[in-house]
């Protein structure tokens, strides 16, 4: 069996160690696997593909630096308000930002999937990716949640609030009023392509199961706890 796997941090840092030690679980199991992540090392073992290059690892990060510096220094020049409540972990990146095209990512990979497996996906796919690379494949996708994101129109944790459990906006993660807000754009955008892709949900822990349980986006899908 052949499994594409998408994580975008690092095999070696975060969510990606956990992406690493499924890769080598299904490699023992037998399986062709190819785990495609966002960050870029020389080191990587085989079956593991990065996007990034090298060139655009050391611009990415010295962007960081320098946005991280400008955070600090507004925030000891107390110059304006924070835009996110900071609690949710909300996500200010618009959900139809595309990072790579899915033909440029599915060549990456050099693999005909029977399954797609994606993890923590956030600045590197968006759902559009997801629903091509069913179209392109015609391979089921499951999606690996450990945390809110999938659900949401941003945040990764929703609290208290329940948009999620119908469409999102009014969103007190961005201090919203607006019932047609980033939270609800983001949501309607996710909902578009996630009702056309033979999607299924992974919901990590029984928290988690009850939220998928609930959500507005997933409820015509399968999902299954670990």
């Amino acid at each position: 069996m052949n499994i594409l796997i998408f994580n975008a941090h690092s095999p070696f840092a975060a969510s990606g160690i956990v992406g690493l030690d499924l890769f080598n679980i299904l490699v023992k199991k037998g399986c062709t696997v190819k785990l495609v992540v966002n960050k870029y090392s020389a080191n990587y073992p085989e079956g593991i593909v990065s996007m990034e290059t090298r060139y655009r690892f050391w611009k990415f990060f010295y962007q960081a630096k320098m946005k991280r510096a400008v955070i600090k220094l507004r925030k000891v020049l107390s110059l304006g308000e924070s835009l996110v409540d900071p609690k949710y972990h909300f996500n200010l990146s618009k959900e139809e930002k595309r990072f790579f095209s899915t033909k440029k990512l599915l060549n990456k990979a050099k693999i005909k999937p029977d399954i797609i497996i994606i993890m923590h996906v956030k600045d590197f796919i968006n759902v559009k990716n997801i629903y091509e690379f069913y179209e392109i494949t015609h391979a089921p996708v499951y999606w690996l949640m450990y945390d809110m994101a999938p659900l949401t129109g941003g945040c990764h944790y929703a609290w208290e609030c329940k948009g999620y459990q119908k469409n999102c906006g009014k969103c007190p993660a961005i201090f919203s009023s607006d019932p047609l807000d980033m939270s609800y754009r983001n949501f309607s955008y996710k909902k578009t392509y996630i009702d056309k892709t033979n999607i299924k949900i992974v919901p990590g822990g029984e928290w988690l199961y009850r939220q998928t349980n609930a959500s507005s986006l997933f409820k015509n899908h399968p999902f299954y706890k670990i």
